[in-house]
């Protein structure tokens, strides 16, 4: 059967534009990807490049740290969503908590199509896929190692970083997607205040 979308199955290069970090993520199913995802080092967008180096492997394993898009859930959209309308209290764009099931009811439809990109860490818990080491009959880890990378300079080799994933001070320790979508909208009310 031919593949949808052009980017099913691919083994991508994302690079930040701030810390020039690179990394490799792959696609896991035939749906579409985002053209940024947040820099893992930094936090900043890391934007999807060298698309001519982009390669097909459906087969492909990542290993236990290493970021792969699945589709995402149901309840993982609505939870993006409620954390939304959480974070817009005590603001002019605030709903009011007897609206929320309305407003993600509209909502969902319009952002969240069957089929939508999750991006997740192979070997953590919202990790889908089958055990890492299922095949040779060895337990998987329940925590994710450290994550693997390019090189900053853009060579294939895979180096191991230490330390856990942090965001900036503002995140609050939510879910990038939703930190992204927030810092976004933070950057278009800037310039409208310009």
């Amino acid at each position: 059967m031919k593949d949808t979308h052009a980017e099913a199955f691919a083994v991508m290069r994302y690079r930040c534009g701030t810390c020039r970090t690179e990394e490799i993520i792959w696609n896991s199913r035939d749906g579409v990807t985002p053209f940024c995802v947040d820099c893992r080092m930094c936090g900043l967008l890391a934007e999807h490049v060298e698309w001519s180096r982009d390669r097909r492997d459906p087969l492909h394993d990542s290993a236990p740290g290493d970021r792969y898009f699945r589709d995402g859930m149901h309840e993982e959209a609505r939870a993006i969503l409620r954390e939304r309308l959480r974070r817009c209290e005590g603001t002019p764009y605030e709903v009011p908590e007897d609206e929320w099931e309305d407003v993600i009811a509209a909502t969902l439809p319009q952002e969240f199509r069957p089929g939508w990109p999750k991006l997740v860490v192979r070997g953590s818990d919202q990790d889908t896929l089958s055990p890492p080491n299922a095949m040779s009959g060895e337990l998987a880890q329940t925590e994710a190692p450290a994550p693997r990378r390019s090189t900053r300079d853009g060579g294939e080799g895979m180096i191991e970083e230490s330390g856990e994933l942090s965001f900036s001070a503002n995140d609050a320790n939510i879910p990038v997607d939703i930190w992204m979508d927030t810092r976004l909208h933070d950057r278009d009310d800037d310039a409208e205040t310009r």
